[in-house]
Protein backbone atom coordinates (compact mmCIF):
# COMPACT_ATOMS: atom_id res chain seq x y z
CA UNK A 1 0.00 0.00 0.00
CA UNK A 2 1.22 3.18 -0.71
CA UNK A 3 1.91 5.95 2.19
CA UNK A 4 -0.78 8.17 0.01
CA UNK A 5 -3.06 5.50 0.15
CA UNK A 6 -3.25 4.96 4.30
CA UNK A 7 -5.06 8.61 4.18
CA UNK A 8 -8.01 7.56 2.02
CA UNK A 9 -7.86 3.92 4.23
CA UNK A 10 -7.91 6.02 7.48
CA UNK A 11 -10.60 8.34 6.13
CA UNK A 12 -12.89 5.52 5.04
CA UNK A 13 -12.72 3.68 8.37
CA UNK A 14 -13.58 6.83 9.92
CA UNK A 15 -16.61 7.33 8.02
CA UNK A 16 -17.37 3.93 8.68
CA UNK A 17 -17.46 4.09 11.91
CA UNK A 18 -19.91 7.39 12.38
CA UNK A 19 -22.63 5.23 9.83
CA UNK A 20 -22.00 2.21 12.15
CA UNK A 21 -22.84 4.26 15.32
CA UNK A 22 -26.19 5.86 13.76
CA UNK A 23 -27.17 2.70 12.44
CA UNK A 24 -26.62 1.22 15.60
CA UNK A 25 -28.71 3.93 17.66
CA UNK A 26 -31.40 3.71 15.07
CA UNK A 27 -31.40 0.01 15.61
CA UNK A 28 -32.02 0.58 19.57
CA UNK A 29 -34.80 3.38 19.24
CA UNK A 30 -36.52 1.16 16.53
CA UNK A 31 -35.99 -2.02 19.60
CA UNK A 32 -36.97 0.93 22.70
CA UNK A 33 -39.91 1.79 20.11
CA UNK A 34 -41.25 -1.77 20.12
CA UNK A 35 -40.79 -2.50 23.69
CA UNK A 36 -43.03 0.66 23.99
CA UNK A 37 -45.63 -0.61 22.51
CA UNK A 38 -45.47 -4.48 23.94
CA UNK A 39 -45.73 -2.76 27.73
CA UNK A 40 -48.06 -0.29 26.93
CA UNK A 41 -50.12 0.17 30.48
CA UNK A 42 -54.07 -0.30 29.63
CA UNK A 43 -55.69 3.06 29.65
CA UNK A 44 -59.04 1.20 31.54
CA UNK A 45 -59.42 -0.73 34.67
CA UNK A 46 -57.25 -2.71 37.26
CA UNK A 47 -53.71 -2.28 36.25
CA UNK A 48 -51.03 -4.31 37.88
CA UNK A 49 -48.10 -2.39 39.34
CA UNK A 50 -45.28 -4.89 37.83
CA UNK A 51 -47.20 -3.86 34.54
CA UNK A 52 -47.39 0.18 35.36
CA UNK A 53 -43.32 -0.38 35.93
CA UNK A 54 -43.18 -2.19 32.82
CA UNK A 55 -44.61 0.70 31.04
CA UNK A 56 -42.81 3.30 33.06
CA UNK A 57 -39.14 1.63 32.11
CA UNK A 58 -40.25 1.09 28.52
CA UNK A 59 -41.57 4.47 28.02
CA UNK A 60 -38.18 6.11 29.61
CA UNK A 61 -35.82 3.35 27.59
CA UNK A 62 -37.85 5.04 24.69
CA UNK A 63 -37.23 8.55 25.57
CA UNK A 64 -33.92 7.70 26.29
CA UNK A 65 -32.96 5.81 22.55
CA UNK A 66 -34.54 8.90 21.27
CA UNK A 67 -32.72 11.61 22.66
CA UNK A 68 -29.00 9.14 21.88
CA UNK A 69 -30.29 8.88 18.01
CA UNK A 70 -30.93 12.59 17.68
CA UNK A 71 -27.84 13.60 19.04
CA UNK A 72 -26.16 10.87 17.31
CA UNK A 73 -27.45 12.71 13.71
CA UNK A 74 -27.27 15.93 14.96
CA UNK A 75 -23.56 16.03 16.62
CA UNK A 76 -21.60 12.90 14.60
CA UNK A 77 -21.86 13.81 10.62
CA UNK A 78 -20.46 17.17 11.61
CA UNK A 79 -17.45 15.69 13.49
CA UNK A 80 -16.75 13.44 11.17
CA UNK A 81 -16.29 15.50 8.15
CA UNK A 82 -14.61 18.18 10.58
CA UNK A 83 -12.29 14.92 10.86
CA UNK A 84 -11.95 14.06 7.26
CA UNK A 85 -11.19 18.22 6.34
CA UNK A 86 -8.35 17.41 8.49
CA UNK A 87 -7.83 14.23 6.95
CA UNK A 88 -7.65 16.05 3.15
CA UNK A 89 -5.35 18.52 4.68
CA UNK A 90 -2.51 15.99 5.61
CA UNK A 91 -2.95 14.30 2.06
CA UNK A 92 -2.58 17.53 0.49
CA UNK A 93 0.60 17.99 2.04
CA UNK A 94 1.90 14.45 1.53
CA UNK A 95 1.35 14.59 -1.52
CA UNK A 96 2.58 17.81 -2.37
CA UNK A 97 5.88 16.72 -0.72
CA UNK A 98 5.92 13.20 -2.35
CA UNK A 99 5.92 14.99 -6.18
CA UNK A 100 8.18 17.87 -5.27
CA UNK A 101 11.19 18.34 -7.12
CA UNK A 102 14.23 16.51 -4.67
CA UNK A 103 17.41 17.38 -6.02
CA UNK A 104 18.93 14.92 -4.10
CA UNK A 105 16.66 12.46 -6.51
CA UNK A 106 18.59 13.89 -9.58
CA UNK A 107 20.58 11.43 -11.12
CA UNK A 108 23.58 12.78 -12.58
CA UNK A 109 24.68 10.44 -15.18
CA UNK A 110 21.61 10.67 -16.83
CA UNK A 111 21.24 14.22 -16.65
CA UNK A 112 24.51 14.09 -18.43
CA UNK A 113 23.20 11.90 -21.53
CA UNK A 114 20.00 14.46 -21.23
CA UNK A 115 22.11 17.61 -21.61
CA UNK A 116 24.08 16.06 -24.61
CA UNK A 117 21.22 15.39 -27.00
CA UNK A 118 22.27 11.90 -28.12
CA UNK A 119 19.58 10.02 -26.72
CA UNK A 120 16.94 7.55 -29.10
CA UNK A 121 13.14 8.04 -28.55
CA UNK A 122 13.12 4.17 -27.17
CA UNK A 123 16.41 4.83 -24.88
CA UNK A 124 13.93 8.29 -23.67
CA UNK A 125 11.25 5.09 -23.21
CA UNK A 126 13.69 3.22 -20.98
CA UNK A 127 14.89 6.39 -18.78
CA UNK A 128 11.16 7.30 -18.46
CA UNK A 129 10.51 3.76 -17.52
CA UNK A 130 13.36 3.12 -14.81
CA UNK A 131 12.55 6.83 -13.28
CA UNK A 132 8.67 5.59 -13.25
CA UNK A 133 9.66 2.52 -11.73
CA UNK A 134 11.82 3.70 -9.04
CA UNK A 135 9.21 6.01 -8.25
CA UNK A 136 11.32 9.20 -8.71
CA UNK A 137 9.31 11.54 -9.61
CA UNK A 138 11.96 14.46 -9.72
CA UNK A 139 13.81 12.16 -12.69
CA UNK A 140 10.08 11.40 -14.62
CA UNK A 141 10.03 15.35 -14.95
CA UNK A 142 13.55 16.09 -16.06
CA UNK A 143 13.51 13.33 -18.73
CA UNK A 144 9.98 14.50 -19.85
CA UNK A 145 11.05 17.55 -20.28
CA UNK A 146 14.15 16.91 -22.32
CA UNK A 147 11.62 14.53 -24.18
CA UNK A 148 9.61 17.33 -25.03
CA UNK A 149 12.21 19.52 -26.49
CA UNK A 150 13.47 16.86 -28.47
CA UNK A 151 9.97 15.79 -29.98
CA UNK A 152 10.34 19.45 -30.74
CA UNK A 153 13.39 19.24 -32.86
CA UNK A 154 12.78 16.18 -34.30
CA UNK A 155 9.47 17.19 -35.73
CA UNK A 156 10.76 20.17 -37.38
CA UNK A 157 12.66 18.04 -39.27
CA UNK A 158 10.63 15.31 -39.79
CA UNK A 159 7.19 16.01 -39.03
CA UNK A 160 4.73 15.41 -36.63
CA UNK A 161 3.59 12.04 -37.98
CA UNK A 162 6.75 10.38 -37.44
CA UNK A 163 6.78 7.22 -35.22
CA UNK A 164 10.01 8.75 -33.27
CA UNK A 165 7.60 12.22 -32.42
CA UNK A 166 5.08 10.81 -31.08
CA UNK A 167 7.06 8.14 -29.06
CA UNK A 168 8.91 11.52 -27.64
CA UNK A 169 5.45 13.30 -26.98
CA UNK A 170 3.97 10.09 -25.21
CA UNK A 171 7.24 10.37 -22.74
CA UNK A 172 6.60 14.11 -22.28
CA UNK A 173 3.00 13.41 -21.11
CA UNK A 174 3.72 11.10 -18.81
CA UNK A 175 6.71 13.25 -16.88
CA UNK A 176 4.50 15.67 -16.64
CA UNK A 177 1.58 13.20 -15.25
CA UNK A 178 2.54 13.72 -11.07
CA UNK A 179 0.35 16.69 -11.24
CA UNK A 180 -2.41 14.76 -12.66
CA UNK A 181 -1.73 12.24 -10.04
CA UNK A 182 -1.98 14.71 -7.07
CA UNK A 183 -5.17 16.09 -8.38
CA UNK A 184 -6.60 12.49 -9.07
CA UNK A 185 -5.74 11.51 -5.54
CA UNK A 186 -7.30 14.24 -4.05
CA UNK A 187 -10.48 14.14 -6.24
CA UNK A 188 -10.92 10.36 -4.97
CA UNK A 189 -11.02 11.71 -1.52
CA UNK A 190 -13.11 14.09 -2.22
CA UNK A 191 -15.67 11.85 -3.68
CA UNK A 192 -15.02 9.72 -0.42
CA UNK A 193 -16.34 12.56 1.45
CA UNK A 194 -19.20 13.36 -0.79
CA UNK A 195 -20.25 10.19 -0.53
CA UNK A 196 -20.31 10.37 3.44
CA UNK A 197 -22.63 13.02 2.94
CA UNK A 198 -25.39 11.53 0.79
CA UNK A 199 -25.24 8.20 2.63
CA UNK A 200 -25.12 10.35 6.28
CA UNK A 201 -27.98 12.10 4.63
CA UNK A 202 -29.73 8.80 3.72
CA UNK A 203 -29.30 6.20 6.51
CA UNK A 204 -31.34 3.97 4.33
CA UNK A 205 -28.19 3.84 1.59
CA UNK A 206 -25.67 2.79 4.90
CA UNK A 207 -26.11 -0.90 3.88
CA UNK A 208 -24.92 0.11 0.33
CA UNK A 209 -21.13 1.99 2.06
CA UNK A 210 -19.11 -0.99 0.66
CA UNK A 211 -20.40 -1.13 -2.62
CA UNK A 212 -20.36 2.65 -3.44
CA UNK A 213 -16.67 3.08 -1.34
CA UNK A 214 -14.53 0.15 -2.84
CA UNK A 215 -13.99 1.50 -6.38
CA UNK A 216 -13.01 4.71 -5.29
CA UNK A 217 -10.45 3.55 -2.80
CA UNK A 218 -9.31 1.02 -5.56
CA UNK A 219 -8.88 4.08 -7.88
CA UNK A 220 -6.85 5.97 -5.58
Amino acid sequence: MSKSKNYIVRAEAIARDALAKIQKADADLRAAEQRRKENRAPRTGMVDVEVMARAARAEADYAEAKAAYEKCCRELPAATLGNLSAIRRELSAALGDEYSADPSAIDARTLELLKCGILRSDEYVRLMNGAMNDGNDTMARIIGRYAAAAAEDMENRYGPSDQRVMELRAIALQGDSSAGTVGDKLGAFDALVETFRTVVSNTSMIDYWDELTTPIIKSF
